[in-house]
């Protein structure tokens, strides 16, 4: 159903420690149709990627401050389809 609202999952990946951790909460099938929420991403297998993905980062700049930097990046035909239309509409 296009009108259902999505399923979002948030994942702390810190505490995986290999292949078999990772196996064990079933990424395959989570990462195929939600908003996933990742945290310390770098601990996932590249396998498990999807293709298409917007993939969001923020980032401490400066310790001593609580400004937040945020960068925004489409992957895949999807995404980059969807990118687009909004720089057509909105500039940038």
């Amino acid at each position: 159903d296009d009108e259902a609202d999505p399923i979002i999952h948030h994942m702390d990946l810190y505490r995986m420690a290999g292949a078999a951790d990772l196996a064990s909460l079933d990424l395959e099938h989570i990462l195929a149709d939600c908003i996933c929420l990742l945290e310390w991403p770098d601990r996932l297998s590249e396998e498990l990627v999807p293709e298409d993905r917007l993939e969001v980062c923020i980032k401490i700049e400066d310790p001593r401050s609580d400004m937040r930097k945020v960068y925004i990046a489409p992957y895949g035909e999807v995404w980059a389809a969807k990118a687009s239309e909004v720089h057509a509409q909105y500039g940038g």
